[in-house]
């Protein structure tokens, strides 16, 4: 069998580029693409040295390839922060490569891979499910993070719904200055609404250039995040008229400073 070297480096270069591509997406770290690709020429080159030399020295290669080599690979992509992130991190691109080479493998054994062109097209298909897979996790998992219930007070009335803390809600009283929290209109019925001291609360938002909202100051809410309540006294609320989410998963979106305020506070 003849292999050819620029060959072979080409197609171990794309494979590690890829590999680290996806590693860095999964543990959510954001590194130049100068980075990673003179990380994967290091691996590359690595790879082309082993293949010249023909080195088959057993337990010494083993050593150097999975243990050396990896801390270096690692150490290249992610960078050092920690002992922790970096133990994750290299059993990252362990379970990747594993993965990732695993499924080239099983496609190439069923001969559906024919060429090194063929190679490539599977490799780069691969990685685009493998990373878009990631995202969809990632974004689930962040959504599910940042829902959570919040008992609202207001006199001898008590509801408890479902909010959403939003970092991007920068939602404020103008003249108080105060963070203010959206909640769906007839999800609630507070008297406060009807009776209470009203604000006029202006906004902007994507698709819409500039309107205002109705809010108004409850008694207390309480923030159930994780295994603790957060207690935030006379927080106010503005009503919104429509869904938060295609899936309705909240009736509420939180404004992220009230959990900051309410957990400094605790």
């Amino acid at each position: 069998m003849v292999i050819y070297i620029d060959e072979y480096f080409l197609i171990n270069f794309y494979m590690d580029f890829l590999i680290i591509l996806i590693s860095l997406k999964i543990r959510n770290y954001k590194r130049t693409v100068f980075r990673i690709t003179m990380t994967s020429f290091f691996a590359a080159a690595y790879s082309v040295l082993i293949l010249i030399m023909r080195v088959d020295n057993g337990i010494l290669e083993m050593i150097f390839t999975y243990i050396v080599m990896s801390v270096l690979i690692t150490l290249g992509a992610f960078g050092y922060i920690n002992p922790e992130s970096f133990i994750k991190n290299i059993i990252c691109i362990f379970m990747v490569a594993f993965i990732f080479c695993g499924i080239i493998n099983g496609i190439y054994s069923k001969n559906i891979i024919t060429s090194n062109f063929s190679l490539l097209i599977f490799a780069t298909l691969i990685a685009a499910m493998m990373i878009m897979i990631t995202k969809y996790l990632s974004n689930n998992k962040l959504a599910d993070e940042n829902i959570v219930n919040v008992e609202l007070f207001t006199g001898e009335e008590t509801r408890v719904v479902r909010a959403l803390i939003d970092t991007g809600n920068f939602l404020c009283e103008p003249i108080t200055g105060k963070p203010v929290s959206l909640i769906r209109e007839n999800v609630i019925d507070i008297e406060c609404f009807k009776n209470g001291r009203l604000y006029v609360i202006p906004f902007k938002s994507v698709g819409k250039e500039k309107g205002v909202l109705t809010g108004c100051k409850i008694d207390r809410m309480t923030v159930y995040k994780k295994d603790k309540g957060i207690d935030i006294n006379n927080p106010i609320l503005a009503i919104y008229k429509g869904f938060f989410s295609e899936r309705n998963e909240y009736d509420m979106i939180l404004h992220p400073k009230i959990i900051t305020e309410g957990e400094n506070n605790v």
